[in-house]
């Protein structure tokens, strides 16, 4: 599946957004036995049955998505577990108050709550 032109651009502009780099995601993604195994499964189709720790992503497998190495739910960043120290320094850096800070996160990332 590829991009419009119009979702290029919306990928870009929220992913510039993000304090970490899509290259970092990619990268810790592939490190992750999970999500490793959830992006191979999102490229190259899902089997009938699979571990339970996949099952929170099989559940969305029509919506996930994979982009320059990284995993995408509809147009969220799925952020492996190793890298959400970073991304919540910088979200609590400019604290806007917890639940606005909470809702602006989810709004473009969802960090991936599996063990790596």
């Amino acid at each position: 599946m590829s991009l419009t032109q119009n979702q290029q651009i919306y990928y870009l502009d929220f992913c510039a957004a993000l304090p970490v780099t899509a290259m970092e995601v990619a990268k810790e993604t592939a490190s992750s036995p999970v999500l490793r195994q959830v992006y191979q499964y999102t490229l190259q189709g899902w089997k009938k049955n699979v571990e339970p720790e996949l099952m929170p992503f099989a559940r969305k497998r029509d919506q996930l998505t994979v982009e320059d190495g990284c995993l995408l739910w509809v147009t969220r960043v799925i952020v492996p577990l190793s890298l959400r120290g970073k991304l919540l320094a910088e979200l609590h850096e400019n604290h806007l108050g917890t639940s606005r800070m909470k809702s602006l996160a989810r709004s473009f990332c969802v960090v991936a709550k599996v063990e790596n």
